[in-house]
Formats: structure tokens, C-alpha cells, sequence
């Protein structure tokens, strides 16, 4: 069994920024604890939010956004394919 939950939810414009999506999603499952949550991004924007949110995150350098962009970012983790995503972070706990 998959303990991760991927959130993803259609934007009407009504929030904007990635700290307010963000932001909103952990409004959504106050059951949860902040530890539990990780941002997955491309963009600068993707970090930020996570940082001004305080969840982990995850700067992927091989979507929109450069390498020098993702690493000025500070993000918690960085991987350079989807293959390295998936080996470090969906493989199945033993």
C-alpha cells in the first residue's frame, strides 16, 4: 500500500500565489501535521510557498525551471528525473 496522497486541485484564479494554494490544501486536511506534507516544484514560486508555509519541498530540475533557479531556492530536497523522485521518495518502506 501507497502511504502517499497526491493533492492536486483545478485552480478558478481565486488563489494565485503559492503560499495561498498551498496554504489551502493544508486547511483541507487539519487532520494532518505539517511534517506529513511535501511540495513537489519546478519553479522558484513552488519553494517560496512551501518555505512561507513551513512544509518540505522538493525542487525537480528537470520541469520548467532552471537548475540555478531551483538551487537559489533552497528547497529541502533536490532531484535532477523523475526517475530519482520515485527510487528516493515512492519506493515501498520494507
Amino acid at each position: 500500500m501507497n502511504p502517499y496522497r497526491i493533492v492536486l486541485f483545478d485552480l478558478d484564479g481565486t488563489r494565485s500565489a503559492k503560499t495561498d494554494i498551498i496554504r489551502y490544501i493544508l486547511d483541507q486536511y487539519p487532520h494532518f501535521e505539517k511534517s506529513d506534507f511535501i511540495m513537489i516544484g519546478d519553479r522558484k514560486h513552488d519553494i517560496i510557498g512551501a518555505i512561507n508555509t513551513g512544509i518540505h519541498s522538493i525542487g525537480v530540475t528537470y520541469g520548467y525551471g532552471s537548475l540555478e533557479e531551483i538551487a537559489a531556492a533552497k528547497p529541502t530536497y533536490r532531484v535532477r528525473s523523475v526517475e530519482e523522485l520515485t527510487d528516493k521518495w515512492m519506493s515501498p518502506v520494507s
